[in-house]
This record gives structure tokens, sequence and C-alpha cells, in this order.
């Protein structure tokens, strides 16, 4: 058991949702703080529509008075402003944690770091990038994991195993030249024909696989992200490789150069650049079983002392506990907020769509009241959110129709 690291601390956590789970991401934080306080936003913003998440959420942190608000906001979400979180941070410690900065940092996280103490981030290359903010900030693999993950005396009877999101960037191109070529992967995950795979499964599926397939590119871009082409190019720091580790599997991943922040390429996990070195590589594993275990048993000593959840949340804590003691540093700005053209427009687009889901459930008046915050950042904003908050909403009631009528 690790020794608390703020046990005489009260935190309230910020976060999106309780679907599938979400909040019980948050369990290994709970024992390092004295007391801990949620709010999810989505539910605030459900029973008193947008205009009141803030003002709910500035009465409990008045009525709480907590020392940490840690905020675990999507990317879509501007429920909760950057505005209203530098007021908050004049009266408590702001910190956020964000798991998809390789995706959202330049359009998203960054203008919201500006209203923290600290960041902690899954991307190592954002460490940097905040720091030239003048934001420090703590890298940690994941927000957490959920999946108890642990070796298993199995038969590997599986050759190649996928499990994860099959619609994203890549991935489908990937498998299917495996196919092509005489390899049938199991695949399992959101777009595949195996569907889900149970949580209390992963190990064991792990450990029954010669080689697991890991995928670094990032998604589609979308509304939040599509003014930035070049994420094409980005390669993310899925937790993946770190749980395959654990049960001393076999991880054969699309290069990454954050995958060199966590294991040693070649040794402890090897690695593939496009379709051809991945068919060259899995062929070669498959029939080299020894170096293959050799690479498992190396990733494995590796990950066991350092990504089990308790040790790398404590970690993490400990290093923003540091921060957090430093002080807040002067800025020659005097803490003034910079948003880009952009991200105002973002915002705007996010508030416009749950305008729409408020009168989608009849709720006319918290509707109307929040039309102030779309007409915050004046007119050019206003003008480019509000359509592209409309197109979204009205593209969800189109593909609800269709549904319906297919139904």
């Amino acid at each position: 058991m690790e020794t608390p690291v703020f046990p005489d601390k009260k935190v309230l956590i910020v976060y999106p949702t309780d679907y599938n789970g979400y909040r019980e991401r948050f369990a290994p934080l709970v024992p390092h703080f004295s007391s801990v306080v949620y709010f999810n936003y989505t539910s605030a913003c459900d029973e008193a529509g947008p205009a009141g998440v803030e003002p709910r959420l500035a009465a409990l942190a008045a009525a709480e008075r907590p020392d940490i608000v840690l905020c675990c906001f999507f990317a879509s979400d501007h429920l909760v402003s950057v505005e209203f979180l530098a007021e908050l941070r004049k009266k408590t410690a702001v910190v956020f944690w964000f798991a998809d900065d390789a995706t959202y940092f330049e359009t998203y996280s960054r203008y919201y770091a500006q209203a923290a103490d600290a960041v902690v981030t899954a991307d190592p290359s954002a460490v940097q990038a905040y720091g030239r903010l003048e934001i420090p900030a703590v890298f940690c693999p994941e927000i957490v994991a959920n999946n108890k993950l642990a070796p298993l005396e199995l038969e590997r009877d599986i050759d190649v195993l996928f499990i994860g999101d099959v619609s994203k960037r890549g991935r489908a191109e990937y498998l299917e030249h495996l196919r092509a070529n005489g390899v049938s992967p199991v695949v399992y995950g959101f777009g595949s024909s195996n569907g889900y795979l149970p949580f209390d499964k992963i190990s064991e599926y792990f450990c029954r696989s010669k080689i697991v397939l890991n995928f670094c590119q990032v998604g589609e871009l979308n509304w939040i992200n599509e003014d930035e082409p070049l994420l094409a190019r980005v390669r993310q720091n899925p937790g993946r490789p770190r749980e395959i580790a654990l049960t001393r599997s076999f991880c054969l991943s699309e290069y990454s150069p954050s995958l060199e922040a966590s294991f040693k390429l070649g040794s402890e996990i090897d690695t593939f650049r496009d379709k051809e070195e991945l068919l060259e590589k899995v062929r070669y594993y498959l029939a080299n079983p020894g170096r293959r275990g050799e690479i498992a048993a190396a990733a494995y000593k590796r990950a066991e002392p350092a990504y089990q959840v308790p040790v790398y949340i404590a970690r993490t804590l400990r290093e923003t506990a540091a921060i957090l003691a430093a002080g807040r540093p002067r800025l020659p700005s005097g803490g003034q907020l910079f948003l880009s053209a952009a991200f105002k427009a973002k915002a705007v687009n996010s508030l416009t769509f749950s305008l729409y889901s408020q009168l989608a459930r009849g709720h006319a008046l918290k509707a109307a009241a929040s039309l102030p915050r779309l007409l915050r950042y004046g007119p050019a904003a206003f003008l480019r959110g509000f359509y592209g908050g409309t197109r979204r909403a009205l593209a969800l009631l189109g593909r609800k129709l269709s549904a319906g009528g297919r139904s």
C-alpha cells in the first residue's frame, strides 16, 4: 500500500460522465486524499442547463472548500469555461488531467491549462510543450487502468491478437493486409465482428497470444481538431503496450516516439512503420518463439515494478504535490488568458450543441439561459460556432431519424 500523498487534503474531481463506469477510473486516487468530492458537469447540465453548470460548481466549491480541484474534461466540452476556472484558481489549486494531448493539445488542452497550477498529461512530449508556456506538467502513462492484468500460464493458441477500436485511422488496412497474406488476426473491439471483449477476459487473451498488436495513429480528425491537418503525422502514447507487458506477453506496436518513454525498442518491445514491415515482423516472431519470449520477459521486468496502477498513480501525485508546494511562477502576462479565434468558436460550437440538447428535451428556458455565453466572445466567434454546433445537432437528428426509419 502506497503512503497517501495528500493525507490532509480534500479534492474536488470535476468529470464528464458516469457512463461505462467512467467515475471508477478515479478509484486509485481516493486513498491519497483525506476526502473526495465529485462533480459530474454533464449531469449538472442535464438538470440545470448549460448556464447552470458553473453556478452549481461554484456553490459546491464554496460549500466543500477543496484544497485541490482536479479537472478531467472531454475535449468536446466547454460547459465549464477556462475563464471560470481562472477565477476559481484564486481560491484553490486547480489541476488538469489530460488523457488525449496527442490529439487535442493544440486545439483544447493548452488553452484550458492556462487556468491550471499543474497539468498531468498522458503524452510525454506534451510535458515540454507545457513547459514552454510556463505551465508545470508531469507525465502519467494513462489516467488510470481498470483492467486487472497479470501473467497467466496458458497455452498460446492465438497467433496474432488485436483488442481495440478497428475504426481508427489505418487499423483496418493493417489487419486486412495480414489477412490478405495468410495471417488471420483475432480481433475484438469496436468495429470488429467479435465485438467487445469483457475487461475480465483481457489478461486471458493476452496470455493466449503469441503476438499482441498495438497501433498508435490518432483517430480521424473531427470538429474539435479539423483545423490541425498535421495531426495526421502524430503518433500517440497508448497504454496498451504497458498492459500487454504486465501479462508477460509480446507486443508488436506501430512506431511512436513516445514508446521510448516506456520501453527500450528492440529489447522490450518491437515496432513497425508500415504494412510490409508489420507482415515481415509478424512472420519472424511467429517463427521465433524464443526471441519473442525474451522480449516479453524483459518488458514484464520493466513494467511490473513501474506500471502497476498504485505505483504510477502515487508517483504522479508526488510529482504534482512538489509542483503545488513550489508555488505559482510569476508570469510576464500577469495571468492574462490568451484564447485563439478558433478556440472561441469551438467553445460556442460546444455550447450550441448543448443548447439544442436542452431543446430536444423540451427545456426551452434552460436553453435560452445559455445564449449570453454563446455571445461572450463576440459576433465572429458566435456566427462560426453557432453554425458549427447547429450542423452537428442537425446531423445527429438525421442519424436518429434514419435509424428510426430502418427499425
